[in-house]
């Protein structure tokens, strides 16, 4: 009993601490190799832009561009993670989530408002017209701790009310901040 506990206990604490936003790692140094847009929906979106592109001389930062044609008043993401095993990409279920942007934008979850701040997209729902986000630098300090090194595959997936808007993948790789 007292090793179920343990076990559950061992489970949970991290989870609740990343949910609340309390917790640095310094282990690890998360670098992306590249983007790629992968699907759009016509009907709801045009102007799509995504790019990764040097910020300055050591930093590189996150660019996207969309253009709503209806008002959005729901946003779910879904991010599914793959990490580089045996010489292919394979499903990696500790880090795949799913959560409401709006719900999100609320309650201050992933610290998500810093990521706001790059960008118009500051309000919901999203009115019909142009949203961009410039320059967006990863902080890799608010990631989870103790996640294996590699390579990883991260595939966002945007939608409203089960249609998608957008989806996009990259790919990155978690290496010791020691030999970086």
């Amino acid at each position: 009993m007292r090793f179920t506990m343990f076990c559950i206990s061992f489970l949970i604490f991290p989870l609740v601490f990343a949910l609340k936003h309390e917790y640095s790692q310094t282990g690890y140094k998360f670098q992306i190799h590249h983007g790629i847009p992968e699907d759009f929906n016509p009907n709801l979106v045009a102007d799509y832009t995504f790019g990764y592109n040097k910020y300055n001389r050591s930093t590189r930062a996150f660019n996207l561009g969309v253009r709503f044609l209806k008002k959005i008043d729901s946003v779910t993401v879904l991010m599914e993670t793959a990490k580089f095993i045996n010489n292919q990409f394979r499903e990696f279920v500790p880090l795949n989530l799913m959560f409401n942007i709006c719900a999100a934008m609320k309650s201050e979850l992933f610290g998500i408002k810093t990521l706001l701040k790059y960008g118009n997209l500051t309000t919901c729902p999203f009115e019909k017209g142009y949203y961009v986000m410039r320059n967006f630098v990863v902080d890799d300090s608010l990631f989870l701790p103790n996640i294996p090194l590699g390579q990883y595959k991260f595939t966002l997936t945007f939608s409203t009310h089960e249609k998608l808007l957008i989806k996009y993948s990259f790919v990155a790789e978690l290496k010791n901040r020691k030999y970086v």
